[in-house]
């Protein structure tokens, strides 16, 4: 007889490379210098703008379901863009169709890149499956500042095109959030951002919870996070995190 092998999460990078350059993602030289990586010219993929082939996708899903491995969230993207391949949508399909062995997925992205098949597909998933977007600003001209190369106009019409469907498509297996991430540079904007997203959610009467901590027991989050540094700098970012929460009434 043999027994399940437990594993919390499993990673997949559907990219090596992003469509952003932002200051707080060590996908960016400017983020590693930020965080203290000794080597911040250095990229951490050794291969550059690169796709992971649906062949590839494929293999891993029927190994993991033709294993003893029992996987509960199967995160689709590590440090790249995962929308950016354009076998995304046949990947998720795929996926949607062999959850035998994985309790759900998560799919971070920074909402540049959503089309409406793969919106479509998102809303149809099995699974205890979570939609992360990264926004870490409230306006445009904040926005241009931290994450480099993106436009705040099409992010936000692209989440309100996603809270549509939410509104339309009970799919309460399907986990929302709305991410900032705590720094200097937007901390003034922390409480215009709360108030943002809790008017979109409010339009259309959807629940929602603003928290300073993740959990998946809440359909839709307005998250604010702390940024993700090294040794001592951790310490401050954490520190600024609580500060802001603090002043915010967020419940700890």
């Amino acid at each position: 007889m043999t027994y399940p092998i437990p594993l919390d999460t499993m990673l997949i990078e559907l990219a090596d490379f992003c469509n952003l350059q932002c200051i707080m993602c060590d996908m960016s030289e400017e983020g590693r210098r930020r965080h203290g990586h000794p080597n911040p010219e250095k990229p951490f993929h050794t291969t550059q703008r690169r796709f992971l082939p649906f062949e590839s996708f494929k293999s891993i899903i029927d190994s993991i379901n033709q294993s003893d491995i029992k996987i509960g969230v199967l995160s689709l993207f590590w440090l790249g863009e995962p929308l950016l391949n354009p076998e995304f949508n046949k990947m998720l399909t795929y996926l949607n169709q062999n959850m035998k062995n994985i309790g759900g997925w998560l799919l971070h992205t920074n909402g540049q890149i959503l089309p409406e098949e793969t919106l479509k597909l998102i809303f149809k998933a099995v699974g205890n499956n979570t939609l992360h977007f990264s926004i870490d600003a409230a306006s445009p001209e904040l926005y241009a500042k931290i994450r480099k190369g993106g436009n705040y106009k099409q992010l936000v019409a692209n989440i309100r095109k996603t809270l549509d469907y939410r509104a339309k498509i009970p799919r309460p297996n399907l986990k929302l959030v709305l991410q900032f991430i705590v720094m200097e540079e937007n901390k003034h904007e922390a409480r215009k951002f709360a108030e943002f997203w809790s008017k979109e959610f409010e339009k259309r009467n959807l629940q929602y919870t603003i928290a300073r901590s993740y959990s998946q027991h809440w359909p839709n989050t307005i998250f604010f996070r702390q940024e993700i540094a090294v040794s001592k700098l951790q310490l401050k970012a954490n520190k600024l995190h609580e500060e802001v929460c603090d002043q915010l009434g967020i419940p700890k």
